[in-house]
């Protein structure tokens, strides 16, 4: 089960931090901006990283047991929703160029 927050360091800072997550930052009207995978331990801090950076009203992350599972259902969340906004490189290049795909919501 995903849990839901408000996309603000306050919120951030109560969102579980104990296992590898999917997390997704979505808009007001709830399209998806972003889909992004964080290790165990490194769930918040990754998240907060996206302030000021990637635009959205809240974020939900939903926790697995390893790593490899959350980069699997990350994948099929990107194919099948298409966010506004995709990072070119891997979540371990140290620079990211965040790109807006032109997808349109209706």
């Amino acid at each position: 089960m995903a849990k839901k927050a408000k996309y603000n360091k306050t919120e951030i800072e109560q969102l579980p931090n104990d296992k590898p997550v999917l997390y997704r930052i979505e808009t007001e009207s709830g399209n998806l901006n972003y889909a992004g995978i964080a290790k165990k331990g490194r769930v918040q801090e990754r998240i907060k990283e996206h302030l000021g950076e990637i635009p959205g009203a809240s974020v939900s992350v939903e926790q697995f047991s390893s790593i490899a599972d959350a980069r699997k259902k990350e994948k099929n969340v990107i194919n099948r929703n298409k966010p506004n906004i995709i990072c070119k490189t891997s979540n371990y290049a140290p620079n990211k160029t965040l790109q807006r795909t032109g997808y349109r919501r209706h």
